[in-house]
């Protein structure tokens, strides 16, 4: 039995007749899909219901959690789809538009260095979605002068400044540093932050970083472009280290796909773009002004599945480390030992600190030839709340993390690494519990592996000859003052030994305090 009239009617109104997973406008062709099947006692309410394409209707089906390939969406997913885009429809104004579609947009934002010197230089058999063309314009030229300013394919996420014996003499040399309020979902493994003047930018930062040259030599304000963090280095010998983190450097690309049975001729892009004179380093927003243009595309054909990759806009994301939601999400690993996330996100909520940085430029369709006959296909809105972020990290990690929780709060505190000596080392940790905590948390959040061989709490085993691996968590109830003793190691590559980067253990300490220790 189907879904009442009223509940598809519902639904169909909430999402604009448009896919809530691809965002398309499907008019008659679209489907009230059920979350949980019919057959899995998935009831025809509101809240079981998706509205869906043919295309992500096939590709939803029965959820698999065994799937090889995880490309299946799941139920959460599902829904998570649907609300995002429910609540989208509703704050802004979702034009239909007619007609067959040709082609498949979506918005990808490059967020590691690396794959965006790939797209510099036309290197793109790592970037997602098939793609077999990449554009020149612009866009693209600026991003090439940043990469190829920049020297390397890398650029670090921070930047590495004095040590100092201890805290005091830290202290001693910035008195204006901050201490870092805890806790801190964004900042969990620094201590101290202080704001940088111009030359702290121009010694200590701009020479190891293109992108921070660039942003200083066009008048950003140094609080911007980057910010000293300091914390208590307890990898090898302990000492006093100050970071500095720059912001993130994000390229956008518009892929447009294939989705007809025959190569499709690109012929132009419709596009909205700024009035002369606009400012390099701007806020993001949409074009200051209605200047249209047409943009020639190459004549060249796109087979079907295949991907033409167009620059548009270049960003400067913000500091922090700020939790996303994943609507969908595909993991390729290299062999190097690097891996590629590409995920279907929003960046919404980021706006306001989030800039435009060189020339940029508003998709709103694109003209094309197939067989003799002229087609248009319109693309929708360029904006932050519905793209694909492609990521890239390293499979190593840097040691197990240690919380503490108030069962009667849902707020987690960060109580530092645990075995931080060196992997393969046994090593003993002894916490001492904070007030008002109840429940102690060993986290392993990286792609290692933690052997606990004892917890003993106030001389009483409570646990021993546990493993957990990245992902896997161990909850101790404990309480206020309590002694505990962890006695273990944890054990990862050797590529990945060396890899003690402090910017990568805050991100994934906050995306752990984030999703509230999930």
């Amino acid at each position: 039995m189907g879904f009442p009239q009223n509940v598809r009617t519902a639904a169909l109104v909430a999402s604009a007749r448009h896919c809530a997973v691809c965002h398309r406008y499907k008019g008659v062709r679209v489907e009230v899909h059920h979350i949980i099947p019919a057959s899995e006692g998935g009831a025809d309410t509101l809240e079981n219901a998706i509205p869906l394409c043919f295309d992500c209707h096939a590709d939803a089906g029965h959820y698999n959690p065994s799937h090889p390939k995880g490309t299946r969406f799941s139920p959460q997913e599902l829904r998570s789809h649907r609300d995002a885009w429910y609540q989208h429809v509703r704050g802004h104004s979702v034009p239909a538009s007619n007609g067959k579609d040709f082609m498949l947009s979506r918005f990808l934002v490059a967020k590691d260095f690396g794959a965006i010197a790939e797209v510099a230089t036309n290197r793109l058999d790592r970037i997602p979605f098939g793609c077999r063309m990449l554009v020149q314009n612009d866009i693209l030229q600026f991003q090439k002068q940043i990469v190829n300013s920049h020297g390397t394919s890398y650029r670090h996420s921070v930047i590495g400044g004095e040590s100092f014996t201890d805290r005091e003499e830290y202290l001693k040399a910035h008195p204006n540093a901050e201490k870092i309020a805890n806790p801190c979902p964004y900042y969990p493994y620094f201590e101290f932050r202080r704001v940088l003047d111009g030359q702290d930018i121009q010694d200590s930062v701009a020479p190891h970083d293109i992108v921070s040259r660039w942003l200083l030599d066009a008048g950003v304000a140094p609080a911007e472009i980057a910010s000293g963090l300091a914390y208590m280095e307890v990898c090898g010998p302990d000492h006093y280290q100050e970071v500095f983190r720059p912001r993130p450097f994000w390229a956008v690309f518009l892929a447009l796909t294939n989705i007809t049975d025959s190569p499709l001729t690109l012929q132009g892009l419709e596009v909205l773009g700024e009035a002369p004179g606009f400012p390099i380093y701007r806020q993001f927003r949409g074009p200051s002004g209605p200047i249209e243009a047409r943009l020639s595309l190459p004549a060249a054909p796109v087979d079907p599945n295949h991907t033409v990759l167009i620059p548009v806009a270049s960003l400067v994301g913000p500091f922090e480390p700020v939790s996303e939601p994943i609507w969908s999400q595909t993991k390729s690993d290299f062999p190097t030992g690097q891996y590629q996330l590409t995920t279907h996100t929003s960046l919404d909520h980021l706006s306001a600190i989030t800039h435009l940085f060189g020339p940029a430029i508003w998709p709103q369709g694109v003209t094309l030839m197939q067989g003799g006959q002229q087609l248009f296909q319109g693309i929708h809105s360029f904006d932050l709340g519905n793209l694909y972020a492609l990521e890239r990290g390293w499979e190593c990690g840097s040691c197990p993390h240690i919380f503490f929780q108030a069962q009667s709060s849902t707020q987690i505190a960060y109580a530092g690494e645990c075995f931080a000596a060196h992997p393969g080392i046994p090593g003993t940790q002894t916490i001492r519990v904070p007030p008002d905590s109840d429940q102690l948390i060993i986290a392993e959040l990286e792609q290692e592996c933690t052997f606990l061989d004892a917890v003993i709490i106030n001389g009483t085993i409570v646990e021993k000859n546990r493993i957990l691996t990245r992902g896997e968590r161990l909850a101790v109830k404990v309480a206020p003052g309590d002694f505990v003793a962890l006695h273990g190691h944890y054990e990862t590559s050797e590529a990945a030994a060396d890899r003690r980067d402090p910017w990568h253990r805050n991100t994934v300490v906050s995306e752990f305090l984030q999703r509230g220790g999930r």
